[in-house]
């Protein structure tokens, strides 16, 4: 069985042909990979991740193309199940014209992606609730490509 790992790479806004770059690729992002529970309340847009490791994406282990590597654990046949992923960004300009959000999203295995709280989209990721313990639906897929999402 391999982890559920969330690798979110670029989040942009799309205006008809017009695009802002909220996040890009290689942005420095705040993880968690320590292996706890941490509820729901980690998605929510005031957590207080100040505890949290930061580094830049590529974040993951195993492939060597990573930027940070992150923790599996103590003993690798028994790797964490879920690792949490948060990065937090301003949009200060007018929303109006503004009608979707592109997410480019780089994952192995699975990811639910959450803006403010709210999923926006899902890859590999069993339907209903989602929570520590939940595992990917399969490990099948280049784990290289991108993925694009619209909310």
């Amino acid at each position: 069985m391999k982890t559920l790992s969330l690798l979110f790479l670029a989040l942009c806004v799309n205006f008809s042909i017009a695009q802002v770059t909220l996040i890009p690729q290689g942005a420095t992002w705040k993880y968690d990979d320590n292996g706890s529970d941490l509820g729901s309340s980690w998605k929510d847009a005031g957590y207080n991740d100040g505890s949290w490791s930061s580094g830049p994406a590529q974040l993951g282990y195993g492939d060597g193309d990573e930027a940070t590597t992150l923790s599996y654990g103590w003993l690798s046949s028994l790797k964490h199940p879920c690792y949490y992923f948060r990065h937090n960004f301003n949009f200060t300009g007018s929303t109006n014209g503004y009608n979707s959000i592109k997410m480019q999203l780089l994952r192995d295995d699975g990811a639910v992606v959450y803006l403010n709280g709210m999923e926006v989209a899902r890859s590999n990721m069993p339907a209903g609730n989602i929570s520590y313990g939940t595992f990917a639906e399969d490990n099948t897929g280049d784990e290289n490509a991108f993925r694009t999402y619209y909310a």
